[in-house]
């Protein structure tokens, strides 16, 4: 793309004597100045050869020219960068180009043995080969307190146990809800309504507070309660002996029920029930006897060894 330079100086021609030779303009001089021009105007960029948006993007012509507008559509449609940015100057490590939009500035994270993210947000270190990402130390890190941790080509999840706070805990990798250290359960804003998460027979099911009730049993033994098991807690009693029976609760030490535990015990046949216990005490200010059929009794285990009866009772 050559420019036009003048070759004859015709402004001096008009100073020079009359009948001076170089005076006279002669057709070569024109031709000379015309070519001239005609070679630079021939090599010259017009507006018909600047680049089209496809063209720009193809970055592939030499005979177009990009203007500003071109070479930014072109870096937005490249995330900023055209081509690769192995030319640019060595930081002094590998390093993964970003940018800080708080700084207004590009930005590059340094990759080394793995990939690490300045002050460990991220750190993959020590990368090697294997089935899927394999590594010597840590896979991944999550830093401050528990949370995931790797080895080699296992995920894991640090041991942590329940609290008076919290009742998940985790151990040899398996999350437990575990309520046993929670210092406080409140029920009191508890409504009908309110479900509870159970398990029948291994399927999830939710049931609902107000749905809660006693578990019956019929009994029409001579001796019901001969054979308790802990799973017979808080239990109704349907006694249709037409005699008189006596019910026993063993001793705690034979089978320690939770104190709390209550059962029911409704006549109704016409034998009277009467409660009774092995060795541990009985409470029975109205007497441990139903008082006429259809009658209930309830017995409450007060202590470990103390039971205490209510209801429609009689000596």
């Amino acid at each position: 793309m050559s420019d036009y330079t003048k070759t004859t100086n015709f402004t001096a021609k008009d100073s020079l004597p009359t009948g001076d030779p170089n005076k006279l303009i002669k057709g070569s001089l024109f031709d000379t100045e015309f070519d001239a021009i005609a070679v630079a105007n021939a090599t010259k960029y017009d507006s018909g050869n600047l680049a089209s948006q496809a063209q720009a993007e193809g970055l592939a012509l030499n005979t177009v020219l990009m203007t500003p507008l071109r070479v930014d559509n072109v870096l937005e449609l490249n995330g900023g960068m055209l081509k690769d940015i192995s030319g640019l100057a060595d930081p002094g490590a590998d390093r993964l180009l970003g940018w800080d939009d708080s700084a207004s500035a590009a930005i590059g994270f340094t990759v080394g043995a793995g990939l690490s993210f300045g002050d460990a947000v991220l750190d993959l270190a020590s990368a090697v080969a294997g089935a899927g990402m394999t590594m010597t130390s840590q896979v991944l890190n999550v830093i401050g307190g528990d949370g995931i941790t790797a080895n080699a080509d296992d995920i894991a999840l640090t041991a942590s146990a329940a609290t008076t706070t919290k009742a998940i805990s985790i151990a040899a990798g398996v999350i437990d809800l575990d309520v046993s250290a929670l210092t406080d359960m409140d029920f009191t804003a508890v409504a009908g309504g309110d479900e509870f998460l159970m398990e029948d027979g291994g399927v999830q099911k939710a049931l609902r507070w107000q749905d809660f009730g006693i578990p019956q049993t019929d009994d029409a033994t001579t001796t019901p309660f001969s054979a308790l098991a802990l799973t017979d807690a808080n239990r109704w009693y349907n006694c249709n002996n037409a005699g008189a029976i006596t019910a026993t609760i063993p001793a705690n030490a034979t089978l320690a029920f939770p104190i709390g535990t209550v059962f029911a015990l409704h006549q109704r046949g016409a034998g009277q029930i009467t409660l009774a216990v092995t060795t541990d005490t009985l409470r029975a200010p109205n007497g441990a006897k139903t008082a006429v059929q259809y009658s209930t009794i309830f017995v409450t285990k007060v202590a470990a060894t103390e039971w205490v009866v209510t209801g429609d009772s009689t000596a």
